[in-house]
């Protein structure tokens, strides 16, 4: 029940706005930093509540990282059909989609949102690996999986 009742929120929050503007003579806009991750947007099923935004801003950034041993672009534009994550989850069996890249999400959006409503967040940093093996030239490879609660913030494995 609970992306039902965020689709609910987004509905009440518009309507709110749109009598306030009314009542002040001015716009308020309705906007989320949405996820560009499809692990995460698969259980979201928020396209319904996005038809209230006048715009989403795509988190389009730390779609791998070290939190485990697949290596792959922390802001992937397109997939190649070799994401290691994907492959291990088996998730080209499903038409042969990769879903960690901004393309995907942004196909994703479009679904609900006018293309000139959706916007883009640009990572301004990476993130590294090491001892990866596997791979072309790193890239798609994998690394050993730490144990340590320490060293990985609190969970018990990372890359």
């Amino acid at each position: 029940g609970l992306m039902k009742n965020y689709n609910v929120l987004l509905e009440r929050v518009r309507n709110k706005l749109d009598a306030a503007a009314v009542a002040d003579k001015k716009y308020y806009m309705l906007t989320i930093a949405g996820s560009a991750s499809a692990w995460i947007l698969r259980g979201e099923e928020n396209l319904s509540g996005l038809k209230h935004l006048d715009y989403a801003s795509l988190m389009s950034y730390d779609l791998h990282g070290g939190w485990n041993q697949y290596v792959g672009p922390n802001a992937a534009l397109f997939d190649d059909g070799n994401d290691a994550e994907l492959r291990a989850g088996n998730a080209y069996s499903y038409g042969g989609i990769g879903y960690l890249n901004v393309d995907w999400a942004y196909r994703y959006y479009r679904g609900a949102l006018q293309a000139g409503r959706i916007n883009l967040g640009v990572p301004y940093y990476t993130r590294g690996w090491k001892d990866v093996t596997g791979g072309n030239n790193g890239l798609w490879g994998t690394t050993a999986l730490v144990n340590s609660t320490v060293t990985c913030a609190g969970v018990k494995t990372c890359g």
